[in-house]
């Protein structure tokens, strides 16, 4: 009598060895260069071409303790995305930090301002430390807000806030992937701060998400050498702890990702620059010993690299959420900053 098999996928998935995993006997810096243009290769990056900007300033507004921008850039032809930068008062002479913001699956990136427009967005904000650029402007860095494509304004999709499946499906179908097009976006926005805004100092552009907003920050700081700190939150766990033992959403999913890398192998390539991973004690979607596992070879890495205090581990008591007290203190030590919420009190 024959059994029903079991799924081939999961068969073929538990024989990967990631090819692309360092290994002692390669030179550190070759392999990184490898690596980069592999996992390059993986997201379709070629497949995305510059163009002219389109730089537009459609409002500038003085609010209590900022600065408020809103504008546009064309990504890629005919693609324009909005962005909301938050200058704190007195940052707009000499050179301050900056820390680009990516919400997570959500009604978009008025999270990260702290503004509800749809039902539930008040506990949304509340419920996890979302509202990212509100606490970046309060602890003094000039805080970006990015739609990330498939959320808020960039969904597609008039009827559902939150309709990144059928684009990511179609991304696929073309060579492209959503993860490749959201890194694409935010190293245009990098490419139009340093162009367009004079107060920005180069060497300290950070680079911040939470859940899938987290996930394109690790992918774009491994390729996009200009960020100084990477902070991916409720993201970076091992693939077999992750998005291979539980539905997760499609822009997730890269073809052929666990072939050649795990997230923890990943993490070679942001190296020597700051990272700091932080993930949830009790997160159902990224289990802890998946983030512990990826998180032992990052760090192997980051040794080797000669830069061992460059990473750490930050590890909040509730799920899938950001952790705003517990992260932020970390960002000033490795930024060699210091928070204006603390000078205040």
């Amino acid at each position: 009598m024959v059994s029903i098999a079991e799924d081939k996928n999961f068969e073929l998935y538990g024989e990967y060895t990631p090819l692309m995993r360092y290994t002692p006997d390669m030179d550190f810096s070759e392999w990184q260069k490898a690596a980069r243009a592999k996992l390059s290769e993986l997201l379709g990056m070629d497949k995305y071409v510059k163009c002219d900007p389109l730089f537009n300033i459609e409002y500038k507004k003085d609010c209590d303790t900022y600065t408020e921008y809103r504008f546009t850039i064309q990504s890629e032809e005919n693609y324009f995305l909005p962005v909301v930068m938050r200058v704190p008062h007195g940052c707009e002479v000499g050179k301050h930090p900056v820390i680009l913001c990516l919400q997570g699956h959500s009604t978009g990136f008025h999270i990260s301002l702290g503004v509800p427009v749809y039902d539930g967005d008040v506990q949304t904000i509340k419920g996890g430390d979302r509202d990212f650029c509100v606490r970046a402007v309060k602890e003094g860095y000039i805080a970006v807000a990015i739609e990330q494509r498939g959320f808020g304004e960039c969904k597609g999709d008039e009827d559902y806030p939150r309709g990144c499946h059928l684009t990511s499906m179609v991304a696929m179908l073309t060579g492209r992937s959503t993860l490749g097009e959201r890194a694409w976006d935010v190293m245009r926005v990098i490419d139009v701060l340093l162009d367009e805004f004079d107060f920005i100092d180069e060497e300290k552009i950070c680079l911040m998400g939470n859940s899938g907003g987290g996930t394109a920050t690790y992918y774009t700081c491994c390729l996009d050498e200009r960020i100084a700190l990477c902070m991916p939150s409720s993201a970076v766990c091992s693939w077999d702890m992750s998005v291979s033992v539980k539905r997760h959403c499609t822009c997730n999913y890269v073809a052929n990702m666990a072939k050649y890398f795990d997230m923890g192998d990943m993490g070679g390539m942001i190296a020597p620059r700051k990272l700091i991973i932080v993930h949830g004690v009790t997160d159902v979607g990224f289990y802890k010993p998946g983030v512990d596992k990826s998180y032992a070879i990052t760090e192997k890495l980051y040794d080797i690299a000669g830069v061992p205090h460059h990473c750490d581990l930050v590890t909040g008591p509730f799920g899938h959420r950001f952790y705003a007290d517990l992260s932020w203190p970390v960002v000033h030590k490795m930024m060699g900053t210091t928070s204006k919420m603390e000078e205040s009190k």
